[in-house]
């Protein structure tokens, strides 16, 4: 770890590497949950500027005003520097991990960027969606007599939901392919179920359960959902 420091610390200095806490803030989100009592929260790395509670942000497709910022030592604080770690409240929804974090002057110019880029993320995993539709799942399996299991993850946390994935991925079985087809943070519901339903997939929860209309369509759809608090080897 230490030469691993040594060795930032001297490429940041020959690179002449550089932040300025006077600018609005950019960062970048490192996990995001759904939180029962406080809602959406993100935990980030500032990376230039200075991110102030009461600032419009975007994070990724989704947006807000940041209601409270907490630092590393669980301690309120109402701004952060630059390669300032910081959990955040204030946002209408759960960002993904990686997801870009940028300070704009207005809630208003927030908003209509956020809620853009959400309508593109959707019409995307519609378009994503019919590729795994039931008409093409039997026609691939006729043409290259390939299973496909889709599969649609939904977890407590974006950590939780990536290692699930990940691990589903290393599957190998002959004949099997897994597909993972869509993976989010929070409840499972009837939007889930619908996804399921069109690609012949299964649902996993983990650490999440159904709401009530994602069982209900589940039970009439016949949609197989499948919820773990733990995963086994």
């Amino acid at each position: 770890i230490d030469d691993l420091l040594e060795m930032i610390g001297l490429v940041a200095e020959v690179q002449e590497l550089k932040a300025n806490p006077n600018k609005q803030a950019v960062g970048t989100v490192i996990e995001a949950e759904l939180d029962k009592s406080r809602g959406p929260a993100a935990s980030l790395l500032v990376q230039n500027g200075t991110l102030n509670v009461g600032d419009a942000i975007v994070v990724g497709n989704t947006y807000g005003r940041i209601r409270a910022m907490v630092n590393d030592l669980g301690k309120r604080i109402k701004s952060a520097g630059p390669s300032t770690p910081v959990e955040i409240t204030g946002i209408n929804d759960v960002p993904l991990a990686g997801d870009r974090v940028v300070v704009f002057g207005d809630e208003k110019q927030a908003r209509r960027i956020g809620e853009a880029r959400h309508e593109a993320s959707v019409i995307q995993q519609r378009q994503e969606s019919k590729n795994v539709s039931l008409d093409n799942l039997f026609e691939q399996m006729k043409q290259g007599e390939m299973k496909d299991l889709n599969v649609i993850i939904k977890g407590d946390v974006q950590g939780s939901v990536e290692a699930l994935a990940a691990s589903l991925m290393k599957i190998d079985v002959e004949g099997v392919n897994v597909r993972i087809i869509h993976t989010a943070v929070g409840a499972i519901n009837e939007s889930d179920v619908t996804l399921a339903n069109a690609s012949n997939g299964i649902i996993i929860g983990f650490n999440v359960r159904p709401d009530a209309g994602a069982k209900r369509a589940a039970e009439a759809e016949n949609v197989d959902m499948r919820l773990h608090r733990v995963i086994y080897n």
